[in-house]
């Protein structure tokens, strides 16, 4: 299912990667987290980790918090939660709920691979959510040795009803903010993912997209409750914190990597958006 990527020495958070189990076609897996709990993974799975797949939680049962990329959510029965690759989690170390993980490579999903609108945590109606969790099991059944249906066949197919289901579901439930194609704001979105690191200043984005940046501001809020220059800071400040995790590069190359020439300046803007200096998350996480 995953293996453990090689690291640097002082890096804190380990690569987990996608393997498959049988044959290059087998990119879909489902695996019941309480028996991958039992297995005791190294690393264990209650320490961070950053992915380079797609992953679900389908939450069947109990209560408990699962932290994606530093934010700590509460889930769930009825909870869909979803990583994206790069992504830092983390699951609760006491094992407080039950889940199926199903992953997924993203380049086999194209057209409907989440994208970042689409809610980390989103709390489904309960009919939506047993459809989902039907097509999850029904994934999960498909590769033991008992059913002689072909795995790699099979699970894509059920994978694609379950995303048709799930999209239709967080629409409906109001979980989710836009979808790919439908959101005036995706362009934006598009662009900062590609630019952050050379460029935070608004404006600059508002004229790659032929509009203003007043504009951009009332369509942020309207749609995420947050202006556009703060997406923009969050987006570096994220980034910087994976950085701080995953490398062993020092504070002031970091900044220097996301547009800052003065390290005391990065620190600032590190401080104001989280809350502590790089070198205290840095500490927290060894």
């Amino acid at each position: 299912m995953v293996e453990i990527g090689h690291h640097a020495r002082f890096q804190v958070f380990p690569d987990v990667t996608f393997v498959p189990r049988r044959g290059a076609e087998a990119w879909v897996d489902v695996v019941d987290l309480a028996k991958l709990r039992k297995r005791d993974p190294d690393p264990p799975i209650w320490k961070a980790h950053r992915i380079d797949f797609h992953l679900f939680l389908v939450v069947t049962g109990g209560r408990g918090r699962h932290m994606v990329d530093f934010e700590h959510h509460g889930v769930e029965p009825g909870c869909l939660v979803h990583i994206a690759p790069k992504q830092v989690q983390q699951f609760d170390r006491e094992g407080s709920f039950d889940a199926f993980l199903l992953l997924f490579v993203p380049a086999r999903m194209e057209d409907l691979v989440p994208r970042s609108n689409w809610p980390t945590v989103a709390r489904l109606p309960v009919r939506d959510f047993a459809l989902i969790e039907s097509l999850t099991r029904a994934m999960y059944e498909v590769g033991q040795d008992s059913v002689h249906a072909s795995a790699s066949r099979v699970r894509p197919k059920l994978l694609l009803a379950l995303l048709e289901v799930a999209q239709s579901a967080i629409r409906a439930s109001g979980s989710g903010s836009n979808w790919p194609g439908e959101s005036e704001l995706e362009a934006f979105e598009v662009l900062v993912e590609s630019r952050f690191a050379a460029h935070r200043d608004l404006s600059w984005y508002a004229r790659q997209l032929g509009t203003s940046a007043r504009t951009l501001t009332r369509r942020a809020r309207k749609q995420w409750g947050t202006g556009a220059k703060e997406y923009i800071d969050r987006r570096v400040v994220l980034e910087a914190k994976r950085m701080l995790v995953h490398t062993d590069l020092t504070v002031e190359a970091i900044g220097y990597q996301l547009g800052f020439t003065e390290a005391t300046n990065f620190v600032k803007f590190f401080k104001r958006f989280a809350g502590t200096t790089p070198a205290a998350l840095r500490a927290s996480y060894e």
